[in-house]
């Protein structure tokens, strides 16, 4: 039996989430696997839950998309909230008014 303090081999994992959080961030499966390196079917394996994320992978692909570690935590919910982590913007410029003549 595992004792409460001690870390999960893998993290809780909700198939259901990652596409949530896929569609959250606006990205597809594949430009996923492309961000990362990975093959499409890993990905859709992840997606389907025919594949367990470790920890190092539900980081990267937390950072990948831009959400909070959270979206692997188990939910009873299909409408939990998913909290995206604000992108730094670039500042725009301002168009300068043309003068008139």
């Amino acid at each position: 039996m595992q004792a409460s303090s001690e870390i999960p081999a893998k993290p809780p994992y909700t198939p259901f989430l990652l596409r949530v959080g896929l569609n959250a961030a606006g990205m597809s499966q594949r430009s996923l696997a492309r961000k990362m390196g990975w093959a499409d079917t890993y990905v859709s394996r992840l997606a389907r839950g025919q594949a367990t994320p470790s920890w190092r992978t539900a980081v990267a692909i937390a950072e990948a998309i831009g959400v909070s570690l959270d979206l692997f935590r188990e939910v009873t919910s299909p409408t939990a909230q998913i909290e995206l982590i604000p992108e730094e913007q670039p500042k725009k410029r301002r168009r300068r008014k043309e003068q008139p003549q």
